[in-house]
């Protein structure tokens, strides 16, 4: 699932059909984790914050575009909701090597209590 898009005020915008997996899970707890990584460039990013299910015509009529049709009727959809994600905080990490060689540096730490440098890291507040 990707994004739609992300508001000025920091919330962002997902599609998704009402009573599938994730509105099920969203209406038993808004509390919320997204998860984004790039493998490529070994860089991930974790965001908790809540969600909330809406039916919002101007979201709909401002987001949908022809690939959403992939996976709904059109934009007058009655299964089509849109989930807005409003972030609180957050936590990123950049490992700058691959998965092996981070491995390696932990078992390192590990084993010699030496610690090793295995990317950047830190914590966001929102």
């Amino acid at each position: 699932m990707s994004h739609k898009d992300v508001l000025d005020s920091g919330d962002i915008l997902f599609f998704s059909k009402d009573g599938s997996e994730h509105n099920s899970n969203i209406e038993a707890s808004a509390q919320t984790q997204l998860i984004y990584g790039d493998s490529s460039s070994k860089e991930f990013l974790s965001v908790y914050g809540t969600t909330v299910i809406s039916k919002n015509k101007e979201l709909i009529d401002t987001y949908y575009d022809p690939l959403d049709n992939n996976s709904f009727e059109n934009k007058e959809d009655p299964s089509l909701t849109v989930l807005i994600f409003s972030p609180e905080e957050g936590h990123y990490w950049d490992t700058k090597t691959n998965a092996l060689v981070t491995l390696a540096k932990i078992a390192f730490t590990k084993i010699t209590g030496n610690e090793t440098q295995i990317g950047t890291s830190g914590s966001l507040r929102l």
